[in-house]
């Protein structure tokens, strides 16, 4: 007989050690091969671009010989020896800027004309390793076109490369051979590495001779991957060791896998302790969540922690749930009708004293430029007598929504401040920012076109308004209260009024102008 801890044990144990075998043999027949493949095709690109850097190192080795021996002054040589070709072209400068060890120039029977090496930035003429070489070797390099081969010269690999001297390419003439010798090197292994972005070690010799041939295709994946090109006869002449950049390739059990194994080790036991307790912590914590919400005299819903798997506790929860948002959607109405006018439809006065207490500490705290704006629309006692009530009712809902229109950001506000009195709060940069603002509050009420025959100053209803701009707020207000600021543009519009109405009134608050009782006022022009 197991207990129920037992029992899980045994299972978890055989669930852990059946999925690893699964994911094992997933891995083995099917996404190992798959990296496998995509190693081996990796690699041989690396093999590939190392190919290609060599090949373009020696075509540029075999067109230069082409430039020298399909040359007039190359052909007259062969015929006059004349000293100063060789002094205008195969000067110590040409062998170093052309990375050259060596140059032999043979008549059209095969005799040296001009044989030179370069040997630590020295030329030297005829030497005789050059000359041995020559006699041994020279007559395969007396091609009707063009060839090269790696040569393995004084027992290091060399690059030759040989051309037919001959006036045109068309020409069959052949008045003798170009051969241009060039040492590989470290150096000129190095130049290879970096042109193909690989990790290339240049071997000495001597080659033995079962060395692999690079130019053999790539079968097996290896970390590195000594390899040789081969001379004509088959011999290695040039062998390198290539350090593939993705290692020796995928392994059947790598690292990754063997977090997968403890990773699927360790879910069992978390799933046992889940299940110990599903239902006791979901409990637990429904208790502490409804004592802390008595205590503090909050309604919030309740959220678990962890998801609980009992449906008895999440009916509850969810129950709970229901009626604390119930609650939150009356409490969200009732101060969305608390903080609106209902007539305008925008906020109302209770509203506007809250946003002006909030950006009166927001602005004593970070410097801003801010405007606050209280607006009159002129003779409307006059309109409600001639239209009627609604007609007054109408015009004030049609001002409200141009007012709120100039009012778009987030700590912004319009706000219908009491019978034909709205106020805002806006940001306002500078003296141009302010402009644009007068301007577009001027033409959204332009734009209501509402008839009002019995005002003395239009044919239209206009507003006047006054505007308290505190150009540069900061710490020092903190001497004074925000109504202060409502004053100030009550005094703006009190002046505007008194200059005819539809006009608007400025007093500028600033650190030096601040707030004062007999306050400097700027009439803004229409």
């Amino acid at each position: 007989m197991f207990s129920i801890r037992q029992l899980y044990i045994l299972v978890s144990v055989g669930y852990t050690l059946l999925l690893f075998l699964a994911m094992l043999m997933l891995r083995a027949f099917w996404y190992y091969p798959q990296e496998e493949d995509r190693a081996l095709q990796f690699q041989q690109n690396e093999i590939h671009g190392f190919l290609s850097a060599f090949a373009l190192r020696r075509e540029q080795l075999t067109t230069l010989s082409q430039d020298y021996a399909i040359w007039n002054q190359s052909v007259d040589f062969t015929q006059t020896q004349n000293p100063d070709y060789l002094s205008d072209n195969f000067s110590i400068g040409t062998f170093t800027t052309q990375s050259l060890a060596a140059t032999i120039i043979l008549d059209r029977w095969g005799k040296p004309l001009f044989m030179a090496s370069n040997h630590q930035g020295q030329l030297f003429d005829s030497p005789a390793y050059l000359s041995d070489w020559a006699e041994q070797s020279s007559t395969g390099f007396m091609p009707s076109a063009t060839t090269s081969e790696i040569q393995l010269i004084r027992n290091a690999p060399h690059l030759v490369a040989s051309t037919a001297i001959r006036l045109t390419e068309d020409s069959r003439d052949i008045h003798g051979w170009m051969i241009l010798i060039r040492e590989i090197d470290q150096a000129f292994i190095h130049v290879l590495a970096e042109i193909s972005r690989l990790d290339i070690a240049f071997i000495p010799p001597p080659y033995a001779a079962d060395m692999s041939n690079l130019l053999v295709p790539v079968r097996d994946i290896m970390a590195n991957r000594p390899g040789c090109f081969l001379d004509n006869s088959g011999l290695p002449a040039l062998c390198v060791n290539i350090r593939h950049s993705n290692g020796d390739g995928p392994h059947i059990i790598n690292f990754s896998i063997f977090v997968g194994f403890l990773l699927i080790s360790i879910i069992p036991a978390i799933i046992f302790i889940m299940l110990l307790r599903v239902i006791v912590d979901p409990i637990e914590h429904a208790l502490k969540f409804l004592r802390h919400n008595n205590r503090n005299g909050q309604v919030r819903p309740l959220v678990f922690s962890k998801s609980p798997h009992v449906k008895e506790l999440i009916e509850l929860k969810n129950a709970f749930n229901q009626l604390v948002f119930a609650s939150k959607r009356q409490q969200i109405k009732l101060q969305h009708i608390s903080n609106t006018d209902r007539l305008t439809d925008i906020d109302n006065r209770r509203a506007f004293d809250t946003a002006l207490d909030k950006c009166w500490r927001r602005i004593q705290r970070h410097p801003q430029s801010i405007a606050l704006i209280l607006v009159d629309i002129d003779y409307f006692k006059y309109y409600n007598d001639h239209y009627g009530h609604q007609a007054g009712d109408k015009a004030l809902q049609l001002t409200a929504k141009a007012l709120a229109g100039c009012a778009r950001r987030s700590d912004e506000i319009a706000a219908r401040f009491g019978g034909e009195e709205f106020a805002l709060i806006i940001e306002v940069e500078d003296a141009r920012a302010l402009e644009s603002l007068r301007h577009k509050i001027n033409e959204s009420i332009r734009a209501l076109d509402i008839h009002h025959e019995f005002s003395p100053v239009s044919k239209q209803l206009t507003v006047s308004y006054g505007i308290a701009w505190i150009k540069d707020s900061g710490p020092w207000l903190q001497n004074v209260d925000s109504y202060s600021w409502v004053r100030a543009a009550d005094s703006a519009l009190y002046e505007a009024k008194a200059a005819g109405r539809n006009c608007s009134m400025l007093q500028m608050i600033t650190r030096e102008l601040p707030f004062t009782e007999s306050p400097v006022l700027q009439k803004l022009p229409d």
